[in-house]
């Protein structure tokens, strides 16, 4: 039985529904700059621990609070030409609990690089990690081809992720950073959120990069809520949704 299934609804969607023809032999010239960052390699293989904590409303007013650990593995297994002609990598995701040797298999992802942008389709959203050309402070929509009404279930709760704008920013580039027990020279770190000055949601996504390496670390805070103190922290005010890390332990 997959234990792990209601966590991993949470943020990590199902599969991209698109018509395409698989092909292991099929290559690409990669901008060098996203290529950098963003390195697309058939057989890589990244090792996640994941920690979260979720916000669960009661009918009787308490807010239920579960905290989870778990690790995620993903390969690029596969490539294909999706409709526009360009190359994307097929992403086996896997999940088990700290401590357990047994992978299962949850959701099937793509990633791709074009001479734009870095992509990633999860559950048919389809995300611009960052343009494949950038500085410090340079923003973009990270979110233009997702639909602003789609709404999420988190813990049986619905919760309207992009209803209001996102902005996505390179906060610092090519600095040298400690995750977990590895240390990477050169790390860009992406901020994603709404305007922190709305008070009843927090959408907040911090992803780091390393260079040569791809995704390093990720922090969220995906929480609605009806106390509108802004003097307290998120942590203590929310009333449903989630806060995860993901850190790299093996690449």
């Amino acid at each position: 039985m997959n234990v792990l299934r209601p966590l991993i609804i949470i943020f990590f969607h199902f599969m991209a529904l698109l018509s395409f023809g698989c092909g292991k032999n099929e290559t690409e010239t990669l901008p060098k700059s996203g290529k950098l960052y963003y390195p697309l390699n058939l057989g890589k293989e990244m090792i996640y621990d994941v920690d979260s904590i979720i916000y669960d409303p009661q009918s009787t007013g308490i807010i239920k609070i579960d905290t989870f650990s778990w690790q995620i593995k993903e390969v690029l297994k596969d490539t294909f030409k999706d409709n526009s002609g360009e190359v994307n990598y097929t992403i086996e995701r896997y999940s088990r609990f700290k401590g357990t040797q047994n992978w299962a298999l949850e959701n099937i992802f793509t990633s791709a690089i074009t001479e734009q942008y870095a992509l990633r389709t999860e559950n048919n959203l389809r995300y611009i990690k960052f343009p494949t050309v950038f500085g410090v402070n340079t923003k973009w929509d990270g979110n233009i081809f997702i639909d602003p009404a789609i709404k999420i279930m988190i813990a049986g709760e619905s919760i309207e992720l992009f209803s209001n704008k996102w902005t996505y920013q390179v906060e610092s580039l090519d600095k040298s950073e400690k995750i977990g027990d590895k240390s990477f020279e050169n790390v860009m770190t992406v901020l994603a959120q709404t305007n922190p000055a709305i008070l009843n949601e927090k959408r907040y996504t911090l992803e780091k990069y390393a260079k040569g390496v791809g995704l390093v670390y990720r922090e969220q805070k995906i929480l609605d809520t009806q106390k509108l103190d802004a003097g307290v922290a998120w942590e203590k005010r929310g009333e449903k949704g989630f806060i995860l890390v993901q850190k790299v332990v093996s690449f």
